[in-house]
């Protein structure tokens, strides 16, 4: 039994130690959070249990057991490294988007960890014996498992509030570094599982609230002008410049410099860091928030499952064609089926590209753009085009192209300037892209808005690395960061340009759940009754975003947010989990496949 219990306790500390790197950062959280550590051991105790109650063998229970919890900190440990965030329940349900983070992952260290847990798991299957255990014995032990299981799982259950009172466990779930930071791997993973499923809201407050909105609605009235609007997503497009410490041998973006003195430009916040590319659209496309919706999980795949309100919709019923296009596999982040469920009359993916121009690893933004001009000219009602681009989607590999057109000098390794040449060479490509089609649609007599920002910032490095020692941020732990090295890790820059009106304005941050507000403001649209509640929480908090908490002076203050933020979880549950479809949604598509 002994050697069980040994093998729990190192289990606990390897995986820690895997996340944490060194031995001193271990002993400091079990100093200052031991309760969390004996709580993470007990945690792997319960599933060791429900093990030798199936299989009545400690050696196979404990190796099955040993095996999880080893891969599981080894994908935890790569995927902090290289997106900045842990290990999510949800994460698992990511089967071929999984298999792409391979592309990051292929150096010598991956080859040592391998090694290093086959190691361990040999170690284990000669330590550990072989015990058998009495029925009562197992029945006992399963029932104190899944008693401990149903208090962490069923947090509404009187028990499990005093669970959680009494022993002071981390619930902070909107800062999931915190959460994992505190409370160890095992212990956050476990507690996550339950996010996974949104609560229900109570049905009175729901309906009361979203029955008013409709009292509210009024006739949409739209401009006598329908005004094409593309709106291009560029993959982790970012600016490098902002870094003070990196000097480029010529301007990188001359183009985006330019347009942002005749326009309106601003930074677009993102959910997300360095990929979760699905998330950014749904929160535009839709004005839903992935505030709301658990950390680390993909809208597109869990919980977009029917039709919801969105600017594709709201466009189709001034007679706009919409159409979205992303130069990648149509089945990546179920985007086939989101663009269905969003109102687009057409996607249109890699497949739709013939004997494209490929740069680096994939279709090029100069490609992409002359694809869009394509569909304008074959569209014959006005446009609403979304499209999100992918020639600087990682890794940034420093041999990535074959000829460079910018030169960087950085505080950096050669392997690291490598990776930022060959991501800036891809911004300059970016900018070059945007200025063929500005050009193309400054000579259009159609009335037209570009609108063009980046999804995130790239990953760079491993555990921020890059933005480290370039001196971007003081460090490498989210938890510790200012609310402005938070704010600028987040931000991407946002531009709306028009070939029929010529106006400067700085919009300053704003979240990519506000996007959607200012596109149909640029339409001259009156939207919905959703979408002007969407800009009136604009107005008031720009910035909503789990990665950048609010910080507020007053408790009145935080009183107004949380109401304001009540209400637009309860829209957005109705949105996502009602029984209700919008009858002009339905009327609008009625005559598309996936609605018949």
């Amino acid at each position: 039994m002994i050697q069980l219990l040994i093998t729990l306790i190192f289990l606990v500390f390897f995986i820690e130690l895997l996340c944490r790197n060194t031995f001193t950062s271990i002993l400091n959280w079990i100093k200052g959070y031991s309760f969390y550590f004996y709580a993470n051991i007990f945690s792997l105790w319960c599933v060791l249990s429900i093990f030798i109650f199936i299989t009545n063998n400690s050696k196979i229970s404990i190796l099955a057991l040993s095996s999880i919890a080893l891969i599981l900190g080894y994908v935890n440990k790569y995927k902090f490294r290289f997106r900045g965030d842990p290990l999510f329940p949800w994460d698992l349900k990511l089967k071929k988007e999984s298999s792409n983070m391979s592309s990051y992952i292929k150096d010598f260290e991956t080859i040592k960890d391998i090694i290093t847990g086959i190691f361990i798991l040999s170690l284990i299957y000669v330590i550990c014996p072989n015990i058998s255990f009495s029925i009562i014995t197992r029945l006992l032990c399963l029932f104190l498992s899944l008693i401990f299981f149903t208090l962490i799982l069923w947090r509404n259950l009187f028990a499990s509030k005093l669970l959680f009172n009494v022993s002071g466990l981390n619930n902070h779930l909107l800062d999931q570094h915190k959460f994992y930071s505190s409370n160890g791997f095992v212990l956050a993973f476990l507690l996550n599982i339950k996010d996974y499923f949104i609560p229900k809201i109570n049905n009175h407050e729901k309906n009361k609230f979203t029955s008013n909105l409709k009292k509210n609605d009024i006739e949409n009235k739209s401009s006598e002008k329908k005004p094409n609007t593309i709106v291009i997503m560029n993959e982790s497009f970012w600016d490098p410049t902002l870094i003070k410490t990196l000097e480029f041998s010529k301007e990188l973006t001359p183009t985006l410099n330019k347009l942002r003195e005749t326009s309106f430009f601003g930074y677009m916040v993102s959910p997300e860091f360095g990929g979760g590319t699905s998330n950014i659209e749904f929160e535009i496309l839709t004005g839903n928030s992935m505030y709301f919706l658990p950390t680390g999980s993909m809208a597109f795949q869990s919980y977009l499952r029917k039709p919801v309100e969105s600017i594709p919709y709201e466009l189709k019923k001034i007679g706009y064609d919409t159409i979205g296009i992303h130069s990648y596999e149509r089945w990546f982040w179920k985007r086939e089926n989101a663009y269905d469920l969003m109102g687009f009359d057409k996607f249109i993916s890699c497949e739709s590209f013939k004997n494209p121009e490929v740069k680096g690893l994939y279709i090029s933004d100069m490609e992409f753009s002359k694809k869009i001009i394509e569909v304008y000219e074959n569209s014959k009602n006005p446009l609403f085009l979304y499209g999100v681009t992918m020639q600087n989607h990682g890794p940034h590999d420093g041999s990535r192209y074959k000829k460079f057109d910018i030169n960087v000098k950085a505080p950096l390794n050669n392997k690291a300037l490598g990776e930022l040449k060959s991501y800036s060479q891809g911004i300059h490509d970016a900018d070059k892209a945007l200025k063929y089609l500005i050009d193309y649609f400054k000579n259009v007599k159609e009335p037209t808005n570009i609108v063009f920002f980046g999804d995130h910032l790239p990953m760079l490095g491993k555990n921020f690395s890059t933005f480290v020692e370039c001196g971007y941020i003081k460090n490498n732990n989210p938890t510790s960061w200012s609310y402005e090295e938070k704010l600028k890790m987040v931000s991407t820059p946002f531009l709306m340009w028009s070939n029929y009106k010529n106006e400067k304005k700085d919009l300053g941050h704003i979240s990519a759940c506000s996007i959607g507000c200012k596109i149909l403001e640029s339409i001259s649209l009156e939207p919905s009754p959703y979408f002007r509640f969407l800009n009136e929480l604009y107005k008031k908090y720009p910035v909503l975003c789990k990665r950048v908490p609010q910080i507020f002076k007053t408790a009145k203050d935080t009183k107004d947010f949380e109401e304001l933020t009540e209400k637009y979880k309860q829209l957005q549950y109705n949105q996502l989990f009602g029984q209700d479809i919008d009858t002009s949604i339905t009327a609008a598509n009625d005559n598309l496949p996936f609605f018949n």
